[in-house]
Order: C-alpha cells, then sequence, then structure tokens
C-alpha cells in the first residue's frame, strides 16, 4: 500500500505546514538535485496582498523588503527589478506556491533561528498571471525610460566630478 502524504497539515497550534522537496546545497549554492519530502512551515502573509504590492512596486524591490531580504531588495533596486523580469518571476512562484523567503528570529540567549518559510499559493492562478504580466511591463517600461534618464544623470555627475578632480583624464581618453 503507498503511503501518500498530505500536501498540508497543521499542528496543534495551528500552524500550518506544506510539504516540499529538500533542495541539495553545498555551501549554500543549490545542486539542482532533489532531496528528500519535507514540510515547510507556511507563512502567515496574505499572498494576494504581497502579489499585488510586487506588482505594482517589484521592480524597487518593496516586497523583498518587506519579507527582510535586504540584499536582494538592493539588487533590484540597482537593476531595476532585471527590468521587470524578476518581480514577473516572484509573482509567478507565489501563485504556484513555490515562493519561500528565510525568517529570521532571535532567542532569548541572542541565537539566531533561522526558518524557511513558503507562501501559500493561489488558488486562482489566472489573476495572478495577469499581475505577473502587468508586472513585467510596469518594470520594462520604467527600465527603459525613467531609469536609463536616472543612470545617464548620475553618470553625467560622475564625469563632472572625474574632470574637475583630474581635467587630464578626458584629454587622455579623446585622443
Amino acid at each position: 500500500m503507498i503511503n501518500k502524504k498530505e500536501k498540508y497539515i497543521t499542528d496543534e497550534d495551528g500552524q500550518q505546514y506544506v510539504l516540499k522537496y529538500e533542495d541539495k546545497r553545498i555551501c549554500g549554492i543549490s545542486t539542482g538535485l532533489i532531496g528528500e519530502e519535507v514540510y515547510y512551515p507556511v507563512s502567515e502573509i496574505d499572498t494576494s496582498e504581497l502579489i499585488l504590492k510586487t506588482t505594482i512596486l517589484g521592480f524597487l524591490g518593496v516586497h523583498k523588503f518587506l519579507l527582510g531580504q535586504i540584499m536582494q531588495g538592493l539588487a533590484y533596486i540597482m537593476t531595476c527589478g532585471g527590468a521587470g523580469l524578476l518581480p514577473m518571476l516572484d509573482i509567478l512562484s507565489m501563485v504556484t506556491g513555490n515562493y519561500y523567503y528565510i525568517r529570521n528570529d532571535y532567542s532569548n540567549d541572542g541565537l539566531r533561528i533561522s526558518e524557511q518559510r513558503y507562501l501559500k499559493g493561489s488558488e486562482k492562478k489566472l489573476p495572478g498571471l495577469i499581475m505577473a504580466i502587468i508586472s513585467g511591463i510596469i518594470g520594462f517600461v520604467i527600465a527603459n525610460t525613467l531609469y536609463l534618464t536616472f543612470l545617464k544623470g548620475i553618470v553625467e555627475i560622475i564625469g563632472n566630478i572625474v574632470s574637475v578632480a583630474d581635467p587630464h583624464v578626458f584629454s587622455v581618453i579623446s585622443k
């Protein structure tokens, strides 16, 4: 007889868990190999609300900052969310229930306890797909208009600072 495990279970404290395959990692880097099935805690964050925030401000990494992933949020800001591609992929992961983040808590002793938590997937997939497309369009438009203008301004400012500091730099380059 096959022992089929349930996808979602709830413990006596009301914490919900989801069944996922463990990701095999070496030095923190995913190997792409799949491990055994493990129950992970489900996040208490409302998936629909996070999808909406990601759709509108995903190119700035707002959803990453809300989940405590500061470095990833900064990478989204610097790349304008990979021109809208990264938030779009995040939304698709949220809709399917494959989006997770690391939640850090601290014990009374000051020890950090890290726990991988999954967002619960959306029951309605079509609105999430539409939101992903909208997010991609917003990120692409912002990256190709405002963001490029912003980068040109920064390059001009840096060029002015360098030329004032050492006027021979641009004379050597122009020869």
